[in-house]
């Protein structure tokens, strides 16, 4: 699952899979729509290994390609979590995170900055699947910071979040 705060010219979005987070094939593929409103998409990837690693490859209808800024790597028989969309980023205020989280249950968002300080932790309850929240940063200084989500003792860092 992924979700798009707004899309321009976008002709649709190939997710791919690797057995070794270098080597990438297209698994499925989706139509954008090319709304100015927020939108999920969602694809179920069939014949998984045991551990893969998913990308999302973005093509523009002029054939131009971007990738987004994070790879989920899944595992079976364990806790498979990860950071989808962190925006807007750069940010003057409200970050709005969507995260996945393969089992329902405690997660642990840390904020730190760029030495490594720990700005906050903050705890929440996720639903399995896809969650959203959203943080302010209006009230710390412009600065590059690094979001964390932990469930269970599995981190998965990290996403630069630059605060202007």
């Amino acid at each position: 699952q992924w979700v798009t705060a707004t899309e321009h010219n976008t002709a649709y979005f190939a997710l791919e899979r690797s057995a070794d987070g270098i080597r990438f094939a297209e698994v499925a593929r989706e139509r954008a729509t090319n709304t100015a409103i927020v939108h999920s998409y969602a694809k179920t990837d069939i014949n998984v290994p045991n551990r893969a690693y998913y990308r999302l490859r973005v093509v523009d209808v002029d054939g131009s390609v971007r990738y987004a800024p994070n790879i989920l790597m899944l595992e079976h028989n364990k806790v498979a979590i990860g950071l989808t969309n962190v925006y807007p980023n750069p940010t003057n205020g409200d970050l709005y995170i969507g995260y996945s989280v393969e089992k329902a249950g405690d997660v642990t968002f840390t904020l730190t900055d760029a030495i490594g300080q720990l700005i906050f932790t903050q705890h929440q309850t996720a639903l399995q699947g896809m969650n959203n929240t959203q943080f302010d940063l209006a009230d710390y200084p412009a600065g590059v910071y690094f979001i964390q989500l932990d469930q269970q003792g599995v981190k998965r860092t990290v996403r630069k979040v630059v605060k202007q």
